[in-house]
């Protein structure tokens, strides 16, 4: 109920916005009567109201083939049998009245759906700048006005008395068509590449509106006698608005058309080249991310050679434990070895194993906590990440018994926190950041959100965004 009513007042508000525009035209121009205000009122509102609420109604991006032609096709029949009772004629089968305005309300049922398609498009809101240029092809530009002629010369056949009418659509209206296409596309290229959506779309908007003025315009200036169909209703029409508001009238469809068309086409083109740009950058990034990785194993296992190489020479029974936990240890990190990601719960059984490797060098040294709740533990984290993060804190603290190092691993809404006390190593060490920047640039493949780093007075603080797969 909620879509009926969106909908409807969607529709009713452009149908009165129109009419207001064209009868305070009709106004302006002292072509304005009561007569020709009844006349004209009810069959111009079913013409409009009709495919507006239905193409609104039934539109639907994922389906928009099938949603645009049951909306087309209900459109036409609904205002053929409205125009019917409106004229009183719809104990009779058949109707040319009835017919050929329910064949401009099908025309119109498409322009709309196609204009919809170019607003539902992500990248008419986009703030981001396009960083391609769209390559087309000039057959399928030739082809947009292509179309649109010949839909105006089925149009015109039908509701002309003379083939002779037909003639000016192709030396005027198709030329002009494949001008405006050529340049639309061009147009187009220019205001991706240079502006955001508000300043582009309102040039795209000012565009639309200049050709359905200007193009319909000088097909007034060179001007032939012929009209669309020959019963009294374009004749009493002409009669009170002046010939060239009534040309703008005709010929904004076609314009219009090879507009919204040439949109879509654009659009199209520039989501594929986009996509191929991000494909062949997704390649570099996936090669660089494998780089990053490749020096997590080396590192840890040269680290840990280097211990187990100190017990053995200290406590050959210690030494013997050692090696057996660095094999658990080395297992996991080799069976995650492909995994970019891992959930938080193995990442932290994976770390509570690695802090026992140390506790078997430093004993009393080193202290471990984690308090985290159990529906935390279910996101995701880098994997690997909380070993590089252990390792940096042995590697830059003083640990022992009288100095120990405290690690607290909690949960700060969607982070992970690991902080620790600082206990300053006596002989400094440069610091050189390669294992949090290491994090930092894998991270960055994964989450917009930033690794955190604090370091206040005696406490040092990272955090680790929680990922959700």
């Amino acid at each position: 109920m909620n879509k009926l009513l969106q909908v409807f007042i969607e529709a009713t508000t452009i149908v009165i916005g129109i009419h207001f525009l064209s009868f305070t035209t009709l106004y302006l121009t002292n072509n304005f009567t009561k007569q020709d205000f009844l006349h004209i009122l009810p069959v111009s509102v079913v013409i409009l109201f009709v495919p507006i609420f239905l193409t609104s109604f039934y539109f639907k991006r994922e389906q928009k083939l099938k949603t645009i032609t049951i909306a087309a096709l209900s459109t036409f029949l609904i205002t053929y049998l409205l125009i019917k009772v409106i004229d009183n004629t719809w104990l009779k089968v058949f109707g040319i009245k009835s017919i050929f305005n329910g064949a401009i309300a099908f025309f119109i049922s498409v322009l709309y759906s196609l204009l919809q398609l170019v607003i539902s498009e992500k990248s008419f809101f986009s703030k981001e700048k396009s960083k391609v240029s769209v390559k087309y092809s000039l057959k399928r530009i030739v082809l947009i006005p292509l179309s649109g002629a010949i839909i105006y010369s089925v149009y015109i056949y039908f509701g002309s008395s003379s083939s002779f009418n037909l003639i000016p659509v192709w030396y005027k209206l198709f030329p002009l068509g494949l001008i405006i296409a050529l340049f639309t596309i061009h147009f187009n290229n220019y205001v991706y590449t240079k502006y955001t959506a508000t300043y582009r779309n309102f040039l795209i908007v000012t565009l639309y509106l200049s050709v359905n003025i200007i193009m319909p315009a000088l097909i007034f200036l060179t001007r032939d006698s012929f009209y669309v169909y020959d019963e009294n209703y374009i004749d009493k029409f002409k009669s009170f608005i002046r010939p060239i508001i009534a040309t703008i009238i005709l010929f904004a469809p076609f314009y219009t058309y090879v507009l919204i068309l040439t949109h879509l086409y654009f659009l199209s083109l520039l989501h594929k080249q986009e996509k191929k740009k991000l494909k062949e950058q997704s390649l570099t990034l996936q090669l660089n991310y494998q780089q990053l990785k490749k020096q997590l194993s080396p590192h840890f296992l040269f680290n840990n050679i280097s211990v187990l190489t100190g017990l053995i020479e200290e406590n050959p029974k210690r030494a013997i434990n050692f090696s057996q936990k660095l094999a658990n240890v080395y297992r996991y990190f080799l069976d995650n070895e492909k995994n970019d990601v891992v959930k938080l719960k193995d990442e932290l059984s994976f770390a509570k194993d690695y802090v026992e490797l140390i506790k078997m060098r430093f004993e009393e040294g080193i202290y471990f906590t984690i308090d985290i709740p159990e529906e935390n533990q279910e996101k995701y984290i880098l994997s690997n990440s909380l070993q590089q993060i252990l390792e940096n804190v042995i590697k830059h603290n003083e640990v022992s018994r009288d100095n120990p190092v405290n690690i607290n691993i909690n949960v700060n809404t969607d982070y992970l926190t690991i902080q620790n006390n600082i206990n300053q190593k006596l002989i400094n060490q440069k610091e050189s950041g390669n294992g949090v920047n290491n994090i930092k640039s894998r991270y960055s493949y994964f989450s917009d959100r930033e690794v955190i780093i604090q370091k206040t007075e005696g406490i040092y603080t990272i955090e680790l965004p929680l990922l959700s797969i």
